[in-house]
């Protein structure tokens, strides 16, 4: 499978770029100190976005189908393990839950950052993830535990 790579999983649809890639960025950095690398599905090219994402670009991997073949094949053939931050969710995100369930399927523990009050509250999420925490710090700790030599 190659080195340990963390996929970077959370809502996307309706959220700005920046809203979006915040936490992906912040993650990837102190994972990063840790020698672990990280998957981030957002696409560089979306930078100059205005306004809010959705699954309806055309772009060669910005098309529904490029989204799904390409999210797809980095939470099944290069993810160790799989980040998920509901922090700020504004709904439910679909695509996110079908990503749970690649990983599960691939038996790849997901680490999921679920706070109080959040759409997410459900028992698929609760029990396929093999740690549920309130905030980033404690998913990055488990991440690093994981992902000890």
């Amino acid at each position: 499978m190659g080195a340990p790579a963390v996929y970077l999983a959370g809502p996307m649809k309706g959220l700005t770029f920046e809203a979006c890639n915040r936490w992906r960025i912040e993650a990837a950095f102190r994972l990063g100190e840790r020698g672990i690398a990280t998957i981030n599905p957002v696409e560089a090219e979306l930078i100059a976005h205005q306004g809010a994402l959705s699954c309806s670009g055309n772009g060669m991997m910005t098309s529904p189908k490029a989204i799904v073949a390409k999210d797809r094949h980095y939470v099944l053939n290069r993810a160790t393990a799989m980040l998920v931050n509901f922090t700020d969710a504004p709904a439910v995100s679909i695509g996110t839950c079908v990503e749970f369930g690649w990983a599960d399927a691939a038996r790849i523990p997901v680490v999921t950052v679920l706070p109080d009050a959040n759409p997410h509250h459900h028992a698929f999420i609760r029990e396929l993830s093999g740690w549920v925490v309130a905030d980033l710090n404690d998913a990055i700790g488990i991440l690093a535990a994981l992902h000890k030599d």
